[in-house]
């Protein structure tokens, strides 16, 4: 029988949770001073007021404030009072870690080239990284992310997580209780933490808009391998973050046809590699599509268009001499020795973004609160887009 694990200890209420090695004194006063809405310079109460709040002699508090003081948290200026000298000073008196940790969604495949860019451009600031992996829907969750926290206490975290994601209660209380700086990337909050995401709409715009710049009339769209439109396996082991950046992949491609007075939704398929009896028909209504006259696919993901041309291929079908696929995601490695043409959501920018933010955060706390970006993707063009064969052969034809 595995042993049960022990219950943290109880925090003293008012006692700063994040400085659990110092004193109780000390606690109490940073307790105070990282309370949300103080910034550099505010004033504190009287510190014989803090003593009887808080049930310790004045003696004992002002030992605390002493030291506080010598580490340059607090000032104090005799009869005009005590007031915070240094929010950064203070974060870092709890003993925080040059870390920053990263919570991210396991089996979230769109994310990975992201996190690895982030982790290198932190390192760059001088700050080391830990992952936490979460699955969805698992339990204790909340427990788990506690233990990761306390064990490695960062100094700030960084989150890409779906917007119905049952703990986020917790992160509300790292944020507006401990003053962690918490950085959300694509998913809302219940709560005003800075947040980045990415324009996905646009992005499926971006790529309608150059199949049809090509000349392509008749386009369709591949959710992908695991994804949402698989008629026999709906819930297909797909995060919910990634279903819905697909489905706004997928709505921006119909604006981009809508755009140019292609009324007609395009036709959507897509497959789960888990359930045959969806695979082969996936396989199938994507060769009859094919055979119907479609010219181009638009695809949810890199990973997508690149199985997507490997299966094309296997029938006969050429890339992109018969057929061009557009792959979103602009994962250089998805497809070797091939450089998909693919929507970019320009990471680097989420990236600079996201580092800007805890950068900013830990000089001045919650100085990004309630701040949002979105940022517009932009398109790579490779060598699985060129115009249909209807208009390669008017073309020679006019030549």
């Amino acid at each position: 029988m595995p042993p049960r694990r022990s219950a943290p200890p109880s925090q003293p209420k008012g006692a700063f949770p994040g400085a659990g090695e110092l004193p109780l004194p000390e606690r109490l006063v940073l307790g105070e001073i990282l309370s949300p809405g103080l910034d550099a310079g505010a004033r504190l109460a009287p510190m014989r007021g803090l003593a009887a709040k808080y049930g310790v002699t004045y003696l004992t508090l002002s030992r605390a404030v002493a030291k506080l003081s010598k580490a340059g948290v607090v000032k104090t200026e005799g009869r005009h009072g005590m007031f915070v000298q240094s929010l950064t000073c203070a974060v870092r008196h709890c003993g925080r870690r040059p870390v920053v940790a990263l919570v991210t969604l396991t089996g979230d495949y769109h994310i990975r080239p992201l996190v690895a860019e982030l982790a290198g451009a932190l390192h760059g600031e001088g700050l080391q990284t830990v992952e936490h992996l979460i699955r969805h829907g698992g339990a204790d969750q909340t427990g788990a992310l506690r233990d990761f926290v306390e064990r490695w206490r960062p100094c700030a975290l960084v989150a890409r997580l779906p917007n119905d994601y049952p703990h986020l209660a917790y992160f509300s209380e790292l944020y507006d209780r401990q003053r962690l700086p918490v950085v959300f990337i694509e998913n809302e909050a219940p709560f005003p933490a800075p947040r980045v995401h990415v324009g996905d709409r646009e992005g499926g715009r971006l790529a309608a808009r150059h199949l049809l710049e090509l000349g392509h009339r008749k386009l369709a769209w591949f959710g992908g391998i695991f994804d949402l439109h698989d008629p026999l396996d709906p819930a297909s082991q797909v995060p919910e973050a990634a279903r819905r950046a697909s489905r706004e992949r997928y709505s921006g491609f119909r604006d981009g046809l809508a755009d140019r007075g292609i009324a007609e939704a395009p036709a959507s398929v897509g497959l789960s590699i888990f359930h045959p009896a969806s695979q082969a028909h996936g396989v199938e209504r994507i060769l009859d599509l094919v055979d119907g006259g479609v010219t181009a696919f638009g695809c949810s993901s890199d990973l997508g268009a690149a199985w997507f041309r490997e299966l094309l291929l296997h029938h006969g079908i050429e890339v992109p001499a018969r057929v061009s696929v557009v792959g979103f995601d602009a994962e250089s490695e998805a497809a070797p020795g091939v450089r998909l043409t693919s929507v970019d959501p320009r990471t680097d920018e989420i990236v600079r973004q996201v580092v800007a933010w805890v950068r900013d955060e830990l000089h001045r706390p919650q100085s990004a609160r309630g701040e949002s970006r979105v940022i517009t993707p932009a398109l790579f063009v490779g060598e699985t887009t060129v115009a249909p064969p209807s208009v390669i052969r008017h073309r020679n034809e006019r030549h």
